[in-house]
């Protein structure tokens, strides 16, 4: 009776949040497409980073859920900035993202 009370729960979970994105995340949207782009960069270049940063605060004795956030923070902001600089227009954006026009402001 429980492994069927937890195949339901996991299919009742499952539809529903496939229902809530499907309702609440369909529009268009700048930002979720920006970071949608910049995704395959972020899983590229995202190990090295992660294992450096990790060498840095492994002696510090302070909370590895603080550690870990500041970790994450630092190396989300670090790789958006150098996906905005270095990769977006460049080359390895084209071949990442297929080659895109540029926005310019007035």
């Amino acid at each position: 009776m429980r492994e069927a009370l937890m195949a339901l729960y996991v299919w009742v979970m499952s539809l529903g949040l496939m229902g809530i994105f499907a309702r609440w995340f369909s529009k268009e949207s700048g930002l979720v497409r920006y970071v949608s782009d910049s995704s395959y960069w972020l899983y590229i270049m995202h190990l090295p980073l992660v294992i450096q940063f990790q060498a840095w605060v492994r002696d510090s004795n302070a909370n590895p859920g603080i550690k870990f956030f500041l970790i994450t923070s630092a190396i989300f902001v670090s790789l958006l900035a150098s996906y905005q600089l270095f990769v977006r227009h460049t080359p390895i954006g084209w071949l990442l993202n297929g080659k895109r026009k540029r926005h310019h402001q007035n």
